[in-house]
């Protein structure tokens, strides 16, 4: 115990230096490991920031997708009714085109005299032809108009998809 003593002022250095040392230890691996929250923090708020961004520039093409289809959509019901409407006049035309070819063959059919009835029944039964050729055309134009809208609604549906996943 006497050593103690005699080199009392040694070991008391030596013992200030130890607890600087633990401290100083110790006050690293907590800055450490405050840092190292810190950083991951930083980088959790970067990503979430990103992830936000994306999925608002995700939202916007979408809503510039639907807004460009709806925009679409309107012209193409727009030409939809255009289409109806010159549907309907031409089958006021083709019913009248009818009319006069049924007419026609009937005056034609019912014309008298033997050297011009096989003239007049040719030309009756032309006429007949015309007005069933008007009636076929006229049921073909609206099957082809009813697929051209079809054909533009998918069309317009496929660009908007399109630009979703293009851009």
């Amino acid at each position: 115990m006497t050593w103690l003593i005699k080199y009392r002022w040694p070991l008391l250095v030596a013992a200030a230096l130890l607890f600087l040392a633990a401290g100083w230890r110790i006050d690293r691996a907590t800055q450490y490991r405050q840092g190292h929250a810190d950083a991951t923090a930083m980088m959790q708020a970067t990503a979430d920031k990103q992830a936000r961004q994306a999925a608002e520039a995700a939202i916007a093409k979408e809503r510039a997708a639907a807004d460009a289809l709806a925009e679409k959509q309107k012209e193409i019901e727009y030409e939809k009714r255009q289409t109806a409407a010159a549907v309907s006049a031409l089958d006021v035309e083709r019913k009248r085109v009818q009319q006069y070819a049924t007419r026609r063959a009937d005056s034609l059919s019912q014309a008298a005299g033997t050297a011009r009835t096989s003239d007049d029944d040719g030309a009756a039964r032309g006429w007949q032809l015309f007005g069933a050729c008007a009636a076929e055309y006229g049921d073909m134009a609206k099957v082809a108009d009813t697929q051209r809208d079809a054909l533009a609604e998918w069309q317009a549906y496929g660009s908007a998809v399109e630009q979703i996943r293009g851009e």
